[in-house]
């Protein structure tokens, strides 16, 4: 079903999918040459079914710089890092409203002398989780990545930030 509705992409403009992970494949697959030009509000909330490495979200919504709302709560397959998150936001500058899940890791690859502006973003919601597996973070901490993380942010209209701390510790 969700493969017959990438045809009609280019006209969406508000879309909300919660379903398996595996089931958002055909989206994950194709986002690279899919056109969004109408899109403002994007949500995945997918249901964790079987563990994916194949479903790499970092490139989702690459195809939506007029993007208003996106919000990714996604658990399973290839999560994102705090890094991928930068460049995610990096991206999307016209947003107002944003939810994130990631591991908490900050390598500051994405990083560079400038601030990452996100002059409308006025809800800001960030979900950290293990970062287990990653060893060679440039911040040793979790606590050390985040603030590294929020530092390159420059959020002139944040009204409300909700950070939900997934950790032990």
């Amino acid at each position: 079903a969700l493969g017959l509705l990438l045809d009609h992409c280019s006209r969406w403009r508000e879309i909300e999918f919660s379903m398996p992970n595996a089931c958002l494949t055909p989206l994950i697959r194709q986002a690279p040459v899919l056109d969004f030009p109408l899109l403002n509000s994007l949500v995945l909330n997918p249901v964790p079914s079987i563990p994916s490495e194949s479903l790499d979200l970092r490139y989702i919504a690459s195809n939506c710089a007029q993007l208003t709302r996106l919000h990714i709560n996604f658990e399973a397959g290839r999560a994102l890092t705090l890094d991928d998150c930068c460049a995610i936001l990096a991206r999307h500058s016209n947003l107002n409203s944003c939810t994130l899940y990631a591991q908490c890791v900050y390598y500051g690859e994405t990083s560079d002398v400038n601030k990452l502006m996100l002059p409308a973003l006025s809800e800001f919601h960030l979900l950290v989780h293990d970062n287990s597996g990653y060893t060679t973070s440039v911040s040793s901490s979790p606590e050390a990545a985040l603030t590294s993380f929020l530092d390159r942010l420059e959020l002139y209209t944040l009204n409300s930030l909700h950070i939900v701390w997934l950790l032990d510790g």
